[in-house]
């Protein structure tokens, strides 16, 4: 990752942190602030990933017109009359 994606993620990280109020959500009792973080963090790089490299829709799909498979039909339909 080069220098600027590196301090967008960090700058976009930390909004989300603040904008979605996720700090309220870290317990004292239940660890460090810093582990908070950490773990916060690869999440959002994870989320921000999957984001990324998501399949777009009909992407492993091929598509055919109507008409061929509507002819080659009734050349079959034919055949099975004759």
């Amino acid at each position: 990752m080069d220098r600027e994606k590196a301090r967008d993620m960090t700058q976009a990280f930390f909004y989300v942190l603040l904008d979605q109020n996720y700090l309220k959500s870290a317990n004292e009792q239940t660890g460090r602030f810093r582990a908070f973080l950490l773990t916060a963090f690869k999440r959002f790089l994870a989320n921000q990933f999957d984001r990324e490299n998501a399949a777009k829709t009909g992407f492993r799909f091929r598509f055919c017109r109507f008409t061929v498979l509507n002819t080659a039909s009734r050349q079959f339909d034919r055949r099975e009359s004759i």
